[in-house]
């Protein structure tokens, strides 16, 4: 039988509560989980100790970089971001590649179909002026060009970008 000493298992307890709190609010990543207790008890406890603390809720199914990964490329896909955007972003906070090409490739997200409704949101008034498609004067090259930077500022692949502008 272990012995565990009272300062343990107030350590565990302490980082325990303030982990489920923080995944009470949202999903978080294992590398952002690290990052906020890190801050919060970095004079209390070693990062061994928070390590173990997040491996053992990730084996519960409390923590999961799958289920943060969905969840927030769903939300980014609805504010309008593209695949490269939302990647990197995820990259950004710990999620390895494999995993977010697995959610990146996931069927529910038309990269197609979301960015042509942005380019109809923003250039709605623009693309019906055009008179002669396929003619474009310096004006009307400026504006193209205009267009293509907004897809590509918001992380579309270039193959998509010419499609919706087509």
């Amino acid at each position: 039988m272990d012995i565990i000493s009272p300062e343990a298992e107030t350590a565990d307890g302490d980082l325990r509560r303030a982990s489920i709190d923080l995944l009470a609010r949202r999903e978080h990543s294992c590398v952002e989980l690290r990052r906020k207790l890190g801050r919060k008890f970095q004079s209390r406890y070693s990062v061994e100790e928070i390590d173990n603390v997040i491996e053992t809720l990730a084996a519960e199914g409390l923590q999961s970089d799958l289920r943060f990964a969905e969840s927030y490329a769903r939300a980014r896909y609805e504010k309008g971001d593209g695949p490269y955007k939302i990647k990197a972003a995820l990259q950004e906070r710990g999620i390895h590649a494999g995993l977010v090409e697995r959610v990146l490739g996931d069927e529910q997200f038309d990269w197609q179909r979301r960015a042509k409704l942005l380019y109809q949101r923003k250039f709605a008034i623009q693309a019906r002026l055009r008179q002669r498609p396929g003619q474009y004067d310096e004006d009307e090259l400026k504006q193209r060009a205009r267009e293509i930077r907004f897809l590509q500022s918001r992380g579309f692949p270039k193959e998509v970008i010419y499609s919706v502008l087509a």
